[in-house]
């Protein structure tokens, strides 16, 4: 029942029809799958990404949360790879291994290198078409599930993104984080406006990165100065899972500019 709403993104070192660049092809499978190739002819990585379009938008009071917990099951194995199989083999080949959960799509990928692609696509989608899901899985994965949703919870990050939004000041939020004994991003206890500032604005606690902030001035004195037009910088979406929805994150930069 997948097949039909998987998008499948894949780097790969071999070359097909182009469709509407010189270097990405996008075409359907006879069941309805899109498949979008990127060619990186100079990286012998291969991403294998597939997209599901489901998230917590399809969840209501009665289920809120099943997205992320079938995100989990879904790596405890199928009936041709037993529960732990599947990382043991991918991991022996340093693979990257990992999935997120979002509002509307969950996504779950496998980089590694590029030679060992048959053996992660087998996996991948197996994985996918031919879950197991365990009963004796489902209250051992729920506590994680639970746990992960505690963690995230309690962060510094959450706390100062949920305070922002209510009202709080930056000093007001510093405050609040030096007297919980929350630490910084650097591990220190000392908390500042400008600190919290720098947090609500960064792109990557809603899961995207931007490229190229600072640059390496030259070879010899290795100087490091921040990118201020002076190198082109790439903006990336959906680089890594997010901390904070990027809804909350789109509100606090537009509350940001009015304070």
């Amino acid at each position: 029942m997948f097949k039909k709403v998987f998008l499948l993104l894949i780097v790969y070192l071999f070359t097909f029809c182009s469709v509407f660049s010189a270097d990405i092809s996008v075409f359907r499978l006879p069941n309805g799958q899109t498949v979008i190739i990127q060619e990186i002819h100079d990286n012998k990585l291969v991403t294998i990404d597939t997209w599901v379009k489901t998230g917590s938008i399809n969840e209501d009071d009665k289920n809120n949360g099943v997205s992320h917990f079938l995100e989990h099951l879904f790596f405890k194995g199928t009936k041709k790879h037993p529960t732990g199989e599947f990382d043991k083999i991918l991991e022996s080949k340093g693979a990257i291994v990992n999935a997120a959960t979002s509002k509307d799509f969950t996504h779950y990928y496998i980089t590694v290198a590029s030679n060992f692609f048959d053996t992660a696509m087998d996996l991948h989608s197996d994985m996918l078409t031919n879950p197991q899901i365990p009963r004796k899985e489902l209250e051992k994965e729920r506590k994680v599930v639970l746990e992960e949703i505690s963690k995230d919870s309690n962060t510094p990050q959450k706390m100062i993104y949920d305070n922002f939004i209510s009202g709080d000041s930056l000093s007001r939020i510093a405050k609040k984080l030096q007297q919980a004994d929350k630490p910084t991003p650097c591990g220190k206890r000392k908390w500042s406006s400008s600190t919290v500032r720098s947090i609500l604005s960064n792109e990557k606690y809603a899961g995207d990165v931007i490229t190229n902030k600072t640059y390496t001035e030259d070879c010899i004195s290795k100087k490091v100065k921040v990118n201020n037009g002076e190198r082109r910088k790439y903006y990336i979406e959906n680089h890594h899972p997010a901390i904070i929805e990027k809804e909350m994150f789109a509100r606090v930069q537009e509350e940001l500019a009015k304070r």
